[in-house]
């Protein structure tokens, strides 16, 4: 059984690695995996959500604001909160073809 570290011991842990990490395959390949790491959990839906709420809740009433976030949190986020957006693209791609509902598309001036 291990013992949970401290603080300091973790971020000691941590320094260790990422330095062992840099001299084995050089900084630059670790700045990428950082990168890459970062842009894989931007895609996660709740992060998503938060990006969209920023946006939404300009202009709009407290009110409004604060039921879209409860409805959000109650309904849709225990789902799909650390689910992949590609994941969940796919998934209401499928249930849109099991439940039979299609969409039509009236292309825009932008086509």
């Amino acid at each position: 059984m291990t013992a949970l570290l401290s603080k300091e011991e973790f971020i000691a842990k941590k320094r260790d690695e990422l330095k062992r990490d840099i001299e084995l395959n050089g900084l630059d390949e670790v700045i990428s995996k950082i990168k890459l790491k970062k842009a894989e959990q931007k895609k996660v839906f709740s992060n998503i959500v938060n990006e969209w709420m920023e946006v939404y809740k300009k202009g709009k009433a407290k009110r409004s604001v604060t039921t879209t976030i409860q409805r959000l949190q109650k309904h849709i986020l225990p789902i799909f909160k650390n689910k992949d957006i590609s994941i969940i693209s796919v998934i209401m791609a499928v249930m849109m073809f099991l439940l039979g509902i299609t969409f039509t598309y009236k292309g825009g001036e932008n086509e």
